[in-house]
Parts: structure tokens; C-alpha cells; sequence
């Protein structure tokens, strides 16, 4: 199998609710776009967009997106999405951010059963004084993560504005996507104070929020679906594989830290022979890992990105191109430029 089908394979253990992609179709009628062969194209089926609890590949839903938003020429496709998507109609997860009693309560609420919607790497949710910090991110091995991250950012305010019955405007707000070309779509959702590129999703609010009172919640429907959505993560839950947590380290490292297996035993919190153990028990072992994380990694970023070969070398962690594109021949046959076009 080749390295990226490894990959894509990979990935595919990190989910999301199907029904994410059930207003799509809809969606796309104002561009004249159908739906149907573009997911098809990445493995998807758009009819089973409307089935819950199914879940699809949070990787080429991703893709899907961004494909989307190539398709459309409409480089804010995700955010508009995530506004047009009819919000509260999701399942126990749905139903409980819209009958939490405070909105204490509903921010609780998403951060404990978020699972039950989408597989993200980190939902953290931060108290400080006087603001509240929501903080996400999507696995590092997805690529193609601009149009999610404002899908996700603009149904996380749009469900905080039903459980706090108002209007919010957060105090600031940053995103890890590319900077659109016009910024004022976002600026009029989020905030003023709105940065791009950066190392993860944010949304700052006020702590005066926190007591706020939804005026239309249900508290015994409230407990009814924290129960019923503990039921289903419990049912769900499996742990990420060793090897998809050891590439996920690797490549949040390969940049600026410390790719050794002694430092990757650390982070994962294990001892540096019960890793060594686990990975051979996958039919792995730690350097063949590290090379065939930093190959498909290539592979993705010249096919799925327009990244300079200069970016792409410091994203694998090499200090010159050069290095890079020596290492890219023995992996890939060719030069990274040649391979590219």
C-alpha cells in the first residue's frame, strides 16, 4: 500500500458526526454545485450525510470542505456553512447544549460530551478573571483544516448564543487558518479583535456570562441527554491506536522539538521501553515510524497544498531544502518539485 493510502487510512479512525454534512446539498444550491460526485471523489457518501449515529472520516470531511470551497471559489465556504446549518436537531448532544439551565452549565456540557459530535485533538475550556478561553484544535495529521476550524468556530458561537439567549460577541477570537482574502465576514461573527494563523482556535467571552440563565431550558431534558450522550461516548470510546499517538506527537514536533524516542515516550507518559514493546506489538518499530511519518507527510503537503518546498522542508523538521529534497528522492524516486508537477 503506499504511503498516503497508509495515511488516509490512518486518519480515518479520527470521526465526526455524519449529519454535519446533512445541509450541504442545500447549502451548495446557491453555487450551483452538486454534492454527490465531489464527496464520492474523497471516499465519501453524501447520502449517508442525514444518518445518525453514523460517523464518517473527520479527515475527508475536512477535504470535503476545502474542496468545496476550491469548487465554489468562496475561500469563507466553512463559516457561511456553519451559519446556514440548522443548529439543535443533532441527537442527545444537540439537544442538551439547547436545554442546559446556565450557561455554566451548557459551556460544561460541550466540553465533556464535544466527543459525541467530532474526535478533536483538544477542547480546553479556561477561566481566567474575568474572561472565559475556549480553546479547540483537529489532530495534527489533518491537513486540510481551514474551512472546519470556521465551520466548528461558528457553530460553537451560534450554540452558546442559544444557551446564553442573547447575541454574543466574543472579546477576541483567534483562528488557525490562513487568512481569507476578506477578513470582514469574520470580523462581523467573531470580533474586531480577530487574529489568524495561530497556534490554535480561540474564542475569548466575558465571565459575566458564566450565570447567565437560558430562558427556554429543560433541566430534567438537560440531565436526560448528559446521561444519554455519557451512555454513548462510554459505548464508543476506544483509545487512539499507539501508532496514530506516536505520529501525532511526531508531527507536532518535527518543527521545533524533540523527535527522539525518549522525548516522544515522555510526552505520551510512558516509560521508553513499554513503548518500544507497543509498537512492536503493532508491527512497528520507532525510527521506521519517525521515516514513515515525515513520507507520508511529504506526500500529503505536495499533493494536497501549495506550501513553498522551503516551508514543507521546515514543517518535516530540516533545516535546509536541500536536506529535504535529498530525503524526498529516497523516499519518493523523485525531486519534491518534480513529483509536485
Amino acid at each position: 500500500m503506499a504511503p498516503a493510502a497508509k495515511s488516509y487510512e490512518l486518519l480515518d479512525q479520527i470521526s465526526v458526526a455524519a449529519t454535519n454534512g446533512r445541509h450541504l446539498q442545500e447549502f451548495l444550491g446557491g453555487y450551483n454545485v452538486a454534492l454527490d460526485p465531489l464527496a464520492s471523489s474523497l471516499g465519501l457518501n453524501s447520502g449517508e450525510f442525514d444518518q445518525l449515529p453514523l460517523r464518517i472520516s473527520l479527515d475527508r470531511f475536512c477535504r470535503l470542505l476545502d474542496l468545496l470551497a476550491t469548487v465554489t471559489r468562496d475561500d469563507c465556504f466553512g463559516l457561511k456553512y456553519g451559519q446556514h446549518y440548522k443548529i439543535g436537531g443533532t441527537g442527545p448532544f444537540g439537544y442538551g447544549l439547547t436545554n442546559a439551565p446556565s450557561f455554566r452549565d451548557a459551556l460544561r456540557f460541550l466540553v465533556r460530551y464535544v466527543g459525541i459530535n467530532v474526535d478533536l485533538d483538544a477542547l480546553n475550556l479556561i477561566t481566567d478573571g474575568d474572561q472565559i478561553v475556549i480553546q479547540w484544535a483537529v489532530s495534527p495529521l489533518i491537513i486540510k483544516t481551514d474551512q472546519f476550524n470556521d465551520y466548528a468556530a461558528s457553530l460553537i458561537m451560534r450554540e452558546l448564543e442559544r444557551a446564553a439567549g442573547e447575541p454574543l460577541r466574543p472579546v477576541q477570537t483567534q483562528l488557525q487558518r490562513h487568512p481569507p482574502q476578506d477578513k470582514s465576514l469574520h470580523k462581523n461573527i467573531f470580533s474586531s479583535r480577530i487574529r489568524f494563523g495561530a497556534d490554535s482556535n480561540q474564542v475569548v467571552l466575558p465571565a459575566s456570562l458564566l450565570e447567565l440563565a437560558n430562558p427556554s431550558a429543560d433541566p430534567v431534558l438537560f440531565e436526560l441527554m448528559a446521561k444519554q450522550c455519557a451512555e454513548i461516548l462510554n459505548d464508543r470510546k476506544t483509545k487512539k491506536g499507539i501508532v496514530l499517538r506516536v505520529k501525532e506527537d511526531l508531527v507536532g514536533s518535527l518543527e521545533n522539538g524533540d523527535t527522539s524516542i525518549a522525548a516522544v515516550a515522555g510526552r505520551l507518559a510512558v516509560s521508553e521501553r513499554t513503548l518500544q514493546r507497543r509498537l512492536a506489538k503493532a508491527g512497528k518499530n520507532f525510527h521506521d515510524l519517525l521515516t514513515e511519518t515525515r513520507t507520508e507527510l511529504s506526500l500529503r503537503f505536495l499533493k494536497e497544498t501549495d506550501l513553498p518546498l522551503s516551508e514543507i522542508s521546515r514543517k518535516l523538521g530540516y533545516a535546509a531544502p536541500s536536506a529535504y529534497t535529498r530525503a524526498a528522492i529516497r523516499w519518493h524516486g523523485k525531486a519534491p518539485n518534480l513529483l509536485r508537477s
